[in-house]
């Protein structure tokens, strides 16, 4: 098991809560007018909450491209890939592709926040409609399943189906979860029992939400990084060979040792090879001992 010390902590849930509640009280609290940093009145995607989004977008696509590049097999690659391509779509909906830079360089942004309507069909997800209840749902769905029922699978599972193994992350996920659904359900309390100033998000609580969002696919793609490159070649072979083959070798209990390999099944012949045995072979098991040689049957 992994020791957990403060950078574990620091880095799954300490860091995330803390920017995230930060941004929630001070955009709803509006301590010395400095919700404006949050989300400006003018256009909130300004505002440190959406460019915090963008910040961890761009590298979620470092990240991915990273992956594309380090990674041996071909699946590995084109999973980076899909990652690459979701992020770059993710990232042009959340600048509503580029019209909102548009609307500052032409001096559109001169509009009041109910002029400037936000359901305009500037991008996918924010159109009018069940569009944003439907994204909302499956991220739910998505979080739950993947850094909660996933990392609590028993490792007996995981040891069984290998590509489940492979797939989850690691438990402490799991708090970097319940944190995003905790400060969900705080932002949308404070939104809907506090009189707050600041109409620029029209009551949605979702732009908090999905800082956490993001921030737990940033954590999961890292993790994905550094676990050890799987040699897939390496396991096809050792599944291929079913039957036994036997290893004759003169003295068992010398260091240095010419071996005989007669391999039935990939067809090795007579072939020798150097090894050094560190080991008494008593522990293996029951040989048979034929003077000068010993002669035993190995199966994978």
């Amino acid at each position: 098991m992994k020791k957990v010390n403060f950078r574990s902590h620091f880095i799954y849930w300490l860091l995330p809560t803390v920017v995230t509640l930060g941004c929630i009280l001070v955009f709803y609290l509006d301590p010395l007018g400095l919700s404006e940093i949050i989300a400006p009145e003018i256009n909130r995607e300004f505002g440190i909450a959406e460019n915090i989004q963008l910040f961890l977008l761009i590298l979620i696509f470092v990240y991915s491209v990273k992956g594309i590049r380090q990674r041996a097999t071909q699946i590995e690659k084109y999973g980076y890939l899909l990652l690459s391509v979701a992020t770059a779509f993710i990232f042009l909906e959340e600048i509503d592709y580029g019209l909102h830079y548009y609307d500052h360089l032409t001096d559109q942004n001169n509009y009041t926040v109910t002029k400037l309507a936000v359901f305009d069909g500037r991008n996918i997800h924010n159109r009018e409609g069940n569009t944003l209840n439907v994204f909302k749902m499956a991220s739910y769905i998505i979080i739950v399943l993947f850094f909660v029922v996933l990392p609590l699978l028993p490792a007996k599972i995981k040891q069984k189906f290998s590509l489940l193994g492979y797939i989850s992350p690691s438990r402490f996920i799991i708090t970097t979860a319940f944190s995003l659904l905790i400060l969900n359900q705080v932002a949308l309390y404070i939104c809907q029992n506090y009189d707050y100033s600041n109409p620029s998000l029209n009551a949605n609580v979702s732009e908090f939400e999905e800082i956490m969002t993001y921030y737990i696919i940033l954590l999961y793609t890292r993790e994905m990084i550094k676990k050890p490159k799987i040699n897939w070649a390496f396991k096809k072979q050792e599944i291929r060979r079913s039957e036994p083959f036997f290893l004759s070798f003169p003295n068992p209990g010398s260091p240095g040792l010419n071996l005989k390999i007669n391999d039935p099944v990939n067809k090795i012949c007579g072939q020798e090879k150097k090894f050094i045995f560190q080991k008494s072979l008593k522990k293996e098991g029951p040989v048979k001992t034929q003077k000068p040689f010993v002669e035993r049957a190995v199966t994978f």
